[in-house]
Parts: C-alpha cells; structure tokens; sequence
C-alpha cells in the first residue's frame, strides 16, 4: 500500500484499535490508515499534512495516546491532534531538532532532542538534562524510561511530583550501536535491537540476559523492534530489507520475512497478537499474517 511519496520515517499503534494505524514520513505528512473490508484506507480520503509547516520535513516520530495523536518533525514542532485526525489540537516549539517521541496510553509524552522533554496534554511538565546525546527512547507505564546513549542503554525511574529521574538499572551494554529499544506489553522484558544485527532480551528483575542465543541473522543493521500483546514474539526490522519474529519461549524459533521493504525497513509494529505492519524507505506500509508461528 502506498500513502507517501517518500521513505516512511515513522510508524504508531492506538491503544485499544486493531483496526487502524499511523505513519509519517519524509514527505512531512502524518497518515492515519483505517483497515476495513476493502482494505487500507486513508481516513476521510486525506491526510494530516498541515500538521508540519514544511511539506518537505521529515517525521522523526509519531505517538498515539488516549489524548491525540502526537508527532515530531525536522520543522522542529511538537503537533498534538485529534485521535480521528480531523483537528489540530495545538503546536508547540521545540527549541531544538526532535530525535524522537514515545508516549503513554494514558497521554505522557517524551521528546528527544538536546534533552528529554516531559509532556502532557500539550502542556511542558519538565526537562531532563542527560550526559550524552539520546538516540531512543522506551516508556513503561509513567514509572519508568530507558535511555539509549551509543552502545549503551541506562534504566531511570520516574518521578512526576518532583520533576526528576532516577537511575535505576544499566549501563546494559551492546556491541554496536544501539537503535531501537522497547518494552514487553508483560512488563518482564526489555528488547534492544543495534546496529551489530542483533535483537537482545534482558529481564527487567536482574537486568540480565532472558535470551541467551544471539539473534543475529538479520545481514545488516536493525532499525526498529516491536512486541506482540502477549509478550511471547518480537518483531524486528533492518537495513536488509528483512523482518524477522522472534520467539522468547523458543529461542531458535524465528520467521523471516525477505524483502518486506526495499531500501531498509524503518518501523514495525503489532496491531494484535499476530497482525504485524512494517514501514519502509521505499514509501509503503505493508500487513503480514504471522500465525503461522503460533502452530
């Protein structure tokens, strides 16, 4: 399916809908898709591209809460709109390039540029000044943020009240660059994904390894990861053009898809326990079934 006319840069799941999903891209335009008996639809035959002022600006991340739809671009705002996509809710400055966004279902937002960014309901709660520069982030719940720093990652908990975070767990160090991290639905688990090809899991009790096999067959870089519901798969997308899905349980256990995306893939995501969408550089979105893997 094709919505944008360049690489998709971005890719987010609503809380609760299995139905639909949302994109930006380089194109500076944020898409709401709509999944319906015949097929993928973009909703209301349009798309969110007044949201960011410059046509030409590249998402940098998009995030769907209980609240809206927020979304961060190389125009260096913060857009908040409607759940549906039919307003736009507020824009905010940001004071410099965002890296990336990640969010709550129950609406707190994190953006990445020079520093962390805290926000809810479009409203600046506080900053978070860090030692180094911050490539990616992962929420859990509104207790708790890992920080990716290089080949590092670090585990803060956070507290609201006093506008402050608190180390809590890490360095958990890679061998490559790391790029994309997240949390299981379960809580148990954190999967990192990095540039030396491999997907990592570690036990959020011990912080030590839950996999001991090395995932790494992807033949390039991994660019993004995600859970399915049930904690029991993880999907992960490369430079290679692949998508693989993991199996925590069965650690020698994998799927893989050739040639999902032309160009590399940039995101994936579960919709349900077994619906997977993936986002690419070569301008399309695609669905994959992956029952299979449940047999």
């Amino acid at each position: 399916l094709v919505g944008h006319q360049a690489a998709v840069s971005a890719l987010a799941t609503i809380p609760g809908v299995t139905d639909a999903f949302i994109t930006g891209g380089k194109d500076g335009k944020v898409i709401l898709w709509q999944i319906g008996v015949d097929g993928i639809k973009i909703n209301g035959g349009g798309d969110l591209r007044t949201t960011h002022s410059n046509v030409h600006t590249t998402i940098s991340g998009v995030v769907a809460c209980a609240s809206g739809i927020y979304s961060v671009g190389f125009d260096d705002k913060l857009m908040a709109s409607s759940i549906d996509g039919s307003a736009v809710n507020a824009v905010l400055d940001l004071e410099s390039q965002p890296v990336c966004i990640a969010g709550t279902p129950e609406g707190l937002i994190v953006v990445v540029t020079t520093k962390l960014s805290f926000f809810r309901d479009g409203t600046l709660l506080f900053d978070a000044e860090m030692a180094n520069d911050v490539s990616a982030i992962a929420l859990f719940n509104e207790e708790e943020i890992s920080v990716v720093m290089g080949n590092s990652v670090l585990i803060f908990s956070i507290d609201l009240a006093s506008e402050a975070l608190v180390q809590i767990g890490g360095p958990l160090e890679r061998l490559g660059k790391v790029t994309c991290i997240s949390y299981s639905p379960s809580g148990e688990y954190l999967a990192i994904g990095d540039m030396n090809r491999e997907c990592s899991v570690y036990s959020r009790e011990s912080w030590s390894p839950k996999v001991t096999s090395r995932w790494v067959f992807h033949t390039a870089g991994i660019t993004s990861l995600a859970w399915n519901p049930n904690s029991k798969f993880v999907a992960t997308g490369g430079l290679d053009n692949a998508v693989y899905v993991w199996n925590v349980e069965a650690p020698t256990q994998r799927k893989k898809i050739n040639q999902a995306h032309i160009g590399g893939v940039t995101s994936v995501k579960y919709l349900d326990e077994v619906m997977l969408v993936s986002a690419g550089n070569d301008g399309f979105v695609c669905l994959f079934n992956t029952a299979d893997l449940y047999a």
